[in-house]
């Protein structure tokens, strides 16, 4: 389980990379549509959770998701996502996503603070507390985060907010997600899986459509096929994202998961060699010596952390 959730979170990880490109597309050939692009993305998502819905339906999951201690797990995975993108699209609106990605990693830190503060209280009862190596292993990740992020020009301080806001709503959203899969009783592990998937997605879905009288039309279906990329690499990413978590937990997950960081540098700096500079910048060559000393931290860090999860299981 602990080596399927490792694969499934660096699968989630280069979904995740190429979303971020989708999205950055999107904005800048659609005319900095970011809320466009929110409402599109998630409406494409909600209605392929309701086609995938019945797949998964059954008497006990039936009996699972009317139980009344889900609900409030259900929108705070839908509704903490929803505000994180929100402030990660504003952020991608003024910077490639190879800057902005990897300043996810700081989502790790405020996990680790989370669980610290927080693990007696009914919230997060019976999750497992991190040990001293696993904090080591958090401080490298994050270590890493930043050392990708020095490669180049500082983020402004405003996007650093946006950024850091986006962080603490996807923590949010993340500890809302295992408390739904592992609330989801009487169900396997794919279905209880899939159903989180389907109800956060389809929760957004129907915010979504709330907010169709408030994009312009202007573009028509042209707006549809461009949001179509980033709505398939992201809801991808999601169903082997909300998997590692049901597997592992979600810190480890996201330590796994900051790998994208790394992933989206490289897919930028490919996408900067083929000319695609209004996509990503072009960086100057010493900047690959960091990716590689980030990508050995990171990878330390998932050694750490594995190697501790498995002694504390």
């Amino acid at each position: 389980m602990l080596v399927l959730g490792i694969i499934l979170g660096l699968v989630a990880a280069v979904a995740q990379s190429a979303s971020y490109v989708f999205s950055r597309m999107f904005v800048i050939r659609r005319g900095q549509a970011v809320l466009r692009l929110m409402v599109l993305g998630h409406l494409i998502m909600g209605i392929a959770s309701a086609a995938l819905l019945p797949f998964f339906w059954s008497p006990a999951a039936k009996a699972a998701v009317l139980a009344p201690d889900i609900l409030w797990p259900l929108l705070g995975s839908a509704g903490f996502y929803m505000l994180g993108q929100a402030c990660i699209f504003l952020a991608l609106r003024h910077s490639d996503a190879s800057r902005i990605s990897p300043m996810l990693g700081l989502k790790i830190a405020i996990l680790g603070v989370i669980y610290t503060l927080f693990c007696q209280t009914p919230w997060l009862r019976g999750s497992p507390a991190l040990v001293p190596m696993q904090w080591v292993a958090i401080v490298i990740s994050v270590g890493a985060a930043f050392v990708l992020n020095t490669s180049a020009a500082r983020l402004p301080a405003r996007l650093l907010l946006a950024v850091l806001a986006g962080c603490l709503m996807y923590c949010l959203s993340d500890i809302s997600i295992y408390k739904l899969v592992s609330g989801l009783k009487g169900v396997g592990r794919l279905d209880s899986t899939m159903l989180t998937v389907c109800l956060t997605y389809a929760a957004c879905g129907v915010v979504a459509l709330f907010g169709l009288p408030f994009i312009r039309r202007k573009h028509g279906w042209g707006d549809w096929l461009y949001a179509l990329p980033f709505s398939a690499s992201w809801f991808g990413a999601m169903i082997a994202l909300y998997t590692c978590f049901g597997l592992i937990n979600v810190v480890f997950g996201n330590v796994i998961q900051s790998t994208r960081g790394l992933i989206s540098v490289l897919v930028g700096a490919q996408l900067a060699g083929f000319g695609m500079v209004h996509l990503e910048q072009v960086t100057p060559r010493s900047v690959f010596v960091r990716k590689l000393l980030a990508a050995a931290m990171m990878t330390a860090a998932i050694t750490i952390f594995a190697i501790y999860a498995k002694r504390s299981g």
